[in-house]
């Protein structure tokens, strides 16, 4: 199985728009960084426990921090709606 260590890959502007997204709700900084990390670690036990034959690839370690850092620029770059 491959080893995914792209800083930048097809999966890099969804992990930026769904954290937009997230930025849009208003939820304050320190719980969106939790769901930011949360999803990723989950995302990645779950590519690596049920879709390991589907993507042939795992995640790793400067992918998982490439999506987290996207994530995060996802969400601070929305438009605030709230106080923090």
């Amino acid at each position: 199985m491959e080893v995914n260590n792209k800083i930048v890959d097809a999966w890099t502007p969804i992990h930026y728009l769904m954290n937009f997204a997230l930025g849009l709700t208003g939820i304050k900084r320190i719980p969106a960084y939790s769901i930011i990390i949360s999803a990723e670690i989950v995302e990645n036990l779950l590519l690596r426990k049920t879709c390991a034959q589907l993507f042939k690839e795992q995640e790793g370690s400067a992918n998982i921090l490439s999506d987290i850092i996207t994530g995060i620029i996802g969400y601070e770059t929305a438009p605030k709606n709230r106080k923090e």
